[in-house]
C-alpha cells in the first residue's frame, strides 16, 4: 500500500489530474491582484505555482520565480512563460 506522501506526489506529478480544470483560478488571480496591486521591478516568488497561470501577469514587469513540487508543472511553466524556475528538491510530510 502506498504511503500518503507517494499518493500526493503521484497526483500532483500527473498534470492531467488538474491542469485543465479551473480550481478557481480567476478568483485566485483577483485576490492576488487585490493583495499585491501594481508591482514593478520586484522579485516575486510563487510557491506552489502549478503552471504559473495565477501569477503570470506579474512576470512582465518583475522577476518572477516559480517553485512547485511537480517537475512536470515546473517544466510547463518554464516552456509556457519563459520565466525563471527554481529547481528545488523537497519532501512532503503529511501529518
Amino acid at each position: 500500500m502506498k504511503q500518503k506522501e507517494d499518493v500526493i506526489h503521484d497526483y500532483f506529478n500527473n498534470t492531467n489530474n488538474y491542469l485543465n480544470k479551473d480550481f478557481g483560478i480567476t478568483i485566485r488571480k483577483e485576490i492576488l491582484n487585490d493583495i499585491l496591486d501594481t508591482q514593478v521591478n520586484k522579485n516575486i516568488l510563487d510557491i506552489g505555482c502549478g503552471n504559473g497561470g495565477v501569477s503570470l501577469d506579474y512576470g512582465f514587469k518583475n522577476n518572477l520565480y516559480y517553485v512547485d513540487q511537480s517537475k512536470e508543472m515546473l517544466s510547463l511553466a518554464k516552456k509556457m512563460h519563459l520565466i525563471k524556475v527554481l529547481q528545488i528538491s523537497a519532501s512532503i510530510t503529511v501529518a
